[in-house]
């Protein structure tokens, strides 16, 4: 074997296709893969949060625009109280020649998903600054001829434990009630 045969055979044994991979390179790409992926569910779960308080605000201004319209058309006071035990379940029920200390006859309910409660929030947006909050009072909803029956103030929604709330909000200057969310532990509110 001449010198010039071991050496092309080792030129050509440095230049051979690789046919795999090594252990570095498949670490390397597995934990890529796991950083992205962790990324990914953190924004994922902050989606949800959003998405769950979004639809309780949402669901519970649809609920109390249809007790004010039911108020309008059954032309009597409606009285909507949320349950304090639970602290999910808001209720409209007729007042009691116009009291609503004994109201018993339910006209409507709604029972908000699983995380989410009534609750009185920390800091009131600015539209319900020096109105009504009626997480532990009663709401009167009087009739009026081509008004929302719905009073003045705020209806408030948390999610689970977290910073994520949604108000219910009904100004004297607008004759429906609009949501509010706050994404931050109630220090800033949008409307969506």
């Amino acid at each position: 074997m001449s010198i010039n045969n071991i050496e092309h055979k080792i030129s050509s044994f440095s230049t051979m296709d690789k046919r795999g991979v090594t252990l570095i390179e498949v670490l390397v790409v597995v934990i890529i893969m796991g950083v992205l992926a962790g990324l990914g569910v953190a924004n994922l779960q902050q989606a949800v949060r959003n998405t769950r308080i979004k639809d309780a605000a949402m669901n519970t201004a649809a609920f109390l625009e249809r007790v004010a319209n039911d108020a309008n058309r059954l032309n009597m006071p409606l009285c909507v109280k949320v349950d304090q035990t639970t602290k999910k379940t808001i209720a409209a029920y007729k007042s009691v020649n116009g009291s609503c200390n004994n109201s018993v006859d339910k006209v409507a309910e709604m029972t908000l998903d699983s995380e989410n409660k009534f609750v009185k929030a920390e800091k009131d947006p600015a539209e319900c600054s020096g109105t009504a909050n009626y997480f532990t009072s009663t709401s009167v909803f009087s009739p009026r001829l081509g008004l929302s029956a719905a009073p003045t103030g705020c209806w408030y929604v948390r999610y689970g434990e977290t910073g994520h709330y949604g108000a219910v909000v009904k100004t004297a200057t607008r004759n429906n009630l609009t949501y509010m969310l706050s994404y931050d532990g109630t220090q800033t509110w949008m409307e969506p």
